[in-house]
């Protein structure tokens, strides 16, 4: 399925966790990879050879609680992205090849609200433990930008190094490095 992805995102600081009633947590894991590697899977053949949008790009696999599977493509950065996304029954055989990936993303995602505006809050584990990251989705451009984000948030949207591809290819002290420095200048 084809949308349109319009999103902020932000690091955020730790005392704001003490002060928000988190909902709806997932476990996550996705990792990011060619469509040609991804081929190799009876399980994704047919899907990718139907949906010509995959075709040459680089695929996000996540998998959700060990249930739903979503193959992603995201097109543009910052505020506004193409994204076309399709979601599968789970397959083993994907879940083994992801969890085999020693650069797989996993985070925990739950939920809350600031003001009645739905925020997702990333928490990362394993390779990014201690990364904290949310996002928040708005239905127009003019509502993203008219956003106000608390003080305790540090916007990242237009931050390439800090995107989940980007994260999945990076050495994590280069990122942890690039997140301090932006901690530093906020303060």
């Amino acid at each position: 399925m084809e949308k349109s992805e319009i999103e902020r995102r932000f690091l955020i600081k730790n005392n704001i966790l003490e002060k928000i009633n988190l909902k709806n947590e997932i476990r996550i894991i996705q990792g990011y990879y060619h469509y040609k590697r991804l081929k190799k899977f009876n399980c994704l053949k047919n899907i990718l050879k139907e949906n010509n949008f995959f075709v040459d790009k680089i695929i996000r696999v996540r998998v959700e609680d060990k249930r739903r599977v979503f193959l992603t493509i995201k097109i543009g950065d910052g505020l506004i992205r193409k994204e076309y996304e399709i979601e599968l029954d789970f397959e083993k055989e994907l879940y083994d090849f992801l969890i085999d990936d020693k650069k797989i993303i996993t985070k925990h995602r739950s939920e809350f609200y600031i003001k009645k505006q739905k925020i997702i809050l990333d928490r990362f584990m394993k390779r990014y433990r201690g990364l904290k990251i949310v996002e928040i989705e708005f239905d127009d451009k003019n509502q993203a930008e008219k956003f106000i984000p608390c003080k305790d948030f540090i916007e990242i949207t237009s931050v390439k190094e800090l995107s989940n591809l980007n994260l999945y290819l990076s050495d994590e002290k280069k990122i942890f490095n690039l997140i301090g420095e932006l901690y530093e200048n906020k303060n």
